[in-house]
Parts: structure tokens; C-alpha cells; sequence
């Protein structure tokens, strides 16, 4: 099974069309259901269900377009260099393979 962060984004929905389409099992996680963000949560999550590999198409594009990443420089390096660097960690702790778009 992959799992799919990001999976609402434009990003993450092509991915899941195309996994779909290969009938390959997935599963988005969001971050209502989870805070990926916060490492231990995600390494916890990762060791219980035992993904085959991660897909991070997750990070932050700003409000209503990218332009609004320069009024948003935290949340931008938060959400595209932070949260790719969690996610990178909490993988090669649990020892899964894991791929990020951006």
C-alpha cells in the first residue's frame, strides 16, 4: 500500500487518478486525520500501518496563488522544506521508502 500525502492538492489528485487507474492500493492521509507535521505522530502512524512507500505531493502554495508566498514566507517554509525534512526523517526511521513532489 503507498500512502498519499497531499492528495487534495493539483499535485495530489493526479497522483491519485493515476494510482487509481493502476489499481495500485493507496491511501491519502490528510491532515485533518493526522498532523504529519509533527514527527512522532507521523513515525507512529508509519510503524502501525506499514506503508510499501510514501508519496509527499504536500506543501504549501499560497493563497489565492503562489505570488502570495512572498507575504507568506513562514508558512511557505514551513510547509515546503520543514514538512518535506519531518516527513524524510519519520520515513528513514521506520524504514520506508519515500518519494517528494513539488
Amino acid at each position: 500500500m503507498i500512502l498519499l500525502l497531499g492528495a487534495t492538492g493539483y499535485i495530489g489528485q493526479a497522483f491519485a487518478t493515476e494510482l487509481q487507474k493502476r489499481h495500485q492500493p493507496f491511501t491519502a492521509l490528510s491532515r485533518k486525520e493526522l498532523d504529519y507535521t509533527k514527527f512522532e505522530l507521523f513515525l507512529k502512524h508509519l510503524q502501525r500501518t506499514k506503508p510499501e512507500f510514501v508519496v509527499n505531493a504536500a506543501g504549501y502554495t499560497g493563497k489565492p496563488n503562489v505570488d502570495a508566498c512572498e507575504n507568506a514566507k513562514a508558512d511557505t517554509l514551513q510547509g515546503n522544506t520543514l514538512l518535506p525534512q519531518t516527513i524524510a526523517q519519520a520515513c528513514a526511521a521506520a524504514q520506508v521508502p519515500w518519494g517528494h513532489v513539488s
